[in-house]
C-alpha cells in the first residue's frame, strides 16, 4: 500500500523554492547545501508511521462495512435464485427491486468511501508535509544552510532531481529526530 508517496505533490513547490533560493543568494564557496529524503521522513518518523496505521485502520473499518453490504447482496441474490419457483411473481419482483436498490446503494457507498479515504489521506499528508517543511526550514536556517534539496531515491520527472548527494550533507536523520521530538511533545 503506497499511502504516503509525496514526490508529485511536493515537486512543483520544491522547484519554486530551489529557484528562489538560487536567485536570492549568489553561489560562493561558503554556501552550505544539504539534502533530505522526504519519503524516508514520512516512512521513518513517528507521525508518518502513526498516520499510516491510522489510515490503514480506517480503511479496514470501511472495508468491513462494504464487505457486510456485499455479503447481504449475495444472500439476497441467492434467495432470488432459490425462490424463483416458490415465490409469487409479485414477491419475486419485489425481491429483485430490493436487490437493484441495494446494489445502487452499495455502489454509492463504495464511491463515497473511496472519496472519503482520499480526502482523509490528503488532509493527513498536508498536515505532515507542512510540519516537515517547517522543521526543514528551521533546521536549515539554524544550521546555516543556503539550500536544502529533496534527495529521495524516487525521482519525479515533474520536479527537481538530485542525481548525487554526498551523505555528509544529508540532513534527513536530523530532521526526523527533531520532527519526532516535536511530535511526541504535542502528544503529551
Amino acid at each position: 500500500m503506497t499511502i504516503l508517496r509525496i514526490g508529485r505533490v511536493l515537486a512543483p513547490a520544491l522547484a519554486a523554492v530551489v529557484i528562489l533560493v538560487g536567485v536570492a543568494a549568489p553561489a560562493s564557496a561558503a554556501d552550505k547545501i544539504g539534502g533530505v529524503n522526504l519519503q524516508r521522513i514520512l516512512d521513518d518518523s513517528s507521525a508518518g508511521k502513526e498516520a499510516v496505521v491510522g489510515l490503514r485502520t480506517q480503511a479496514e473499518k470501511e472495508s468491513r462495512k462494504l464487505k457486510a453490504m456485499q455479503d447481504e447482496l449475495e444472500k439476497l441474490s441467492k434467495e432470488i435464485e432459490g425462490g424463483k419457483l416458490m415465490l409469487t411473481s409479485q414477491a419475486l419482483q419485489d425481491k429483485q427491486n430490493l436487490l437493484r436498490r441495494k446494489e445502487r446503494e452499495f455502489k454509492l457507498t463504495q464511491e463515497d468511501t473511496r472519496t472519503a479515504m482520499q480526502q482523509a489521506q490528503g488532509q493527513t499528508m498536508r498536515t505532515i508535509v507542512n510540519d516537515i517543511m517547517r522543521v526543514i526550514k528551521e533546521y536549515g536556517a539554524k544550521n546555516g544552510y543556503t539550500l536544502v534539496v529533496e534527495a529521495g531515491e524516487n525521482v519525479s520527472m515533474a520536479g527537481p532531481m538530485v542525481l548525487y548527494l554526498d551523505k555528509s550533507v544529508d540532513i534527513t536523520d536530523a530532521v526526523i529526530k527533531i520532527y519526532d521530538a516535536e511530535y511526541k511533545a504535542k502528544k503529551k
